[in-house]
């Protein structure tokens, strides 16, 4: 008797698994499709709006290491040779200075050579690459050996 209520309530749980699992299924998509529709008509409808009127993301501060190629002081600018890693090419990046780039082991853009290898914290900001930190990582230059006593 308890092996017969067994197998009708897994008949019985399986028919409703078939006849259930289907319908959430298609009531799901209608709700997915509807929402697209909700989605097309909004944009459609909405009223154009200018990008200087919509909110800006925060920028977001990228880095970049690499050897300095070409100075321009007179347009406050840099150019450096780098590995993209997401694309496995060598390029160049120009970089706009300004007030409030800092600089380290520099007192400012003139303070910099070609080939000196510098880390860059920038933002991108109307298209232009903005220096925010520029470090110049200075080899130190070696010392002459120190010679021991011999023991004689």
């Amino acid at each position: 008797m308890k092996q017969r209520v067994c197998i009708i309530a897994f008949v019985l749980l399986v028919m409703f698994c078939i006849i259930v699992f289907p319908c959430v299924l298609v009531a799901e998509e209608a709700v997915s499709v509807a929402g697209e529709n909700a989605a097309e008509e909004a944009s459609i409808e909405a009223p154009a709006v200018s990008e200087a009127a919509m909110p800006q993301e925060p920028l977001q501060t990228q880095w970049i290491l690499g050897k300095v190629v070409l100075l321009d002081v007179a347009n406050n600018s840099l150019t450096v040779h780098y590995v993209d890693y997401d694309t496995n090419s060598e390029q160049d990046l120009v970089f706009v200075v300004d007030q409030n780039t800092v600089y380290e082991n520099a007192q400012s853009l003139a303070g910099l050579r070609p080939n000196d290898t510098v880390s860059i914290d920038y933002r991108i900001i109307d298209g232009k690459n903005i220096a925010r930190v520029v470090g110049i990582e200075r080899v130190e230059e070696e010392s002459a050996p120190l010679s021991l006593p011999r023991d004689e």
